[in-house]
């Protein structure tokens, strides 16, 4: 998890292609998103995520990306850690969640995918 002290990119790995196994097998579409802080000092997680969906042919959600434009990356800047959201991070988080969701629902099903708006 995000407070995970002590993670890195090979730990992810490792256990997050046991959980994706899993998913996979029971038949449901696993959909991967990055985090917000870089608690383990060289976005190794994000990075492995990422590599991940990739290697899995599944959806990434990009949530490090959505908040960058926040102030302090979306991190709460009342906490000196530098692993916690701020609040509009969490608004982002839910908005981009349920954006990621009703795409995937989309390609899924067929689907026609709204413009951009």
């Amino acid at each position: 998890g995000t407070n995970w002290k002590g993670g890195d990119g090979t730990t992810h790995a490792a256990r997050l292609r046991e959980i994706l196994d899993f998913v996979i097998a029971q038949g449901a579409v696993p959909i991967l998103s990055t985090k917000g802080d870089n608690q383990e000092g060289d976005h190794s997680i994000n990075l492995t995520t990422a590599q991940l969906a990739y290697e899995y042919d599944i959806p990434l959600w990009n949530y490090w990306a959505a908040i960058q434009y926040l102030p302090d990356h979306g991190l709460d800047e009342n906490r000196s850690d530098a692993n916690y959201l701020s609040v509009a991070a969490w608004d982002e988080r839910s908005y981009t969640g349920l954006l990621t969701l009703d795409r995937v629902w989309r390609i899924v099903t067929g689907q026609p995918i709204p413009a951009q708006q």
